[in-house]
């Protein structure tokens, strides 16, 4: 039997329910999976976004089991941007956007493929990101 949808959480507990559509397009891709005896896909990097008025709000991953977290504020004409970063180690856990699409897709980036990052770089809002369809060698932790 299999439940799919913004309504369900794992059997395992391991993830908590996500309420969201991109949650639901994930269990259901799991559960078609299962049910023709192919592979599971990989977990994906659970996300969702929010219009609130006249911002957006985006958020990857998830920010549980962190031990840092990094404040990185906009600059110059994207000074109400800002995004913050959840971080275990040197590793990305989530990242919460407003206003910073950028901040966001280097940040599901950096959270899929596990790449480390240097904190002082990833505060600093002339830094920049890589895109998420490029490498993120650029964040590789370096000293500071």
């Amino acid at each position: 039997m299999f439940a799919i949808g913004d309504c369900t959480e794992s059997r395992d507990g391991a993830r908590p329910r996500l309420e969201s559509v991109q949650g639901a397009i994930d269990q259901a891709k799991a559960a078609a999976a299962v049910i023709t005896g192919r592979a599971p896909p990989p977990p994906a990097v659970p996300w969702f976004w929010s219009d609130q008025y006249t911002h957006r709000l985006q958020v990857a991953g998830l920010p549980q089991g962190h031990d840092a977290v990094v404040l990185r504020q906009g600059a110059g004409e994207r000074a109400v941007a800002q995004s913050v970063w959840y971080l275990r180690g040197d590793r990305v856990l989530c990242v919460e956007a407003l206003d910073a699409a950028g901040d966001f897709m280097a940040g599901r980036a950096l959270i899929r493929t596990g790449t480390p990052v240097n904190p002082a770089q990833l505060a600093d809002p002339l830094f920049p990101l890589q895109p998420a369809s490029a490498s993120a060698s650029a964040l590789v932790a370096a000293p500071v």
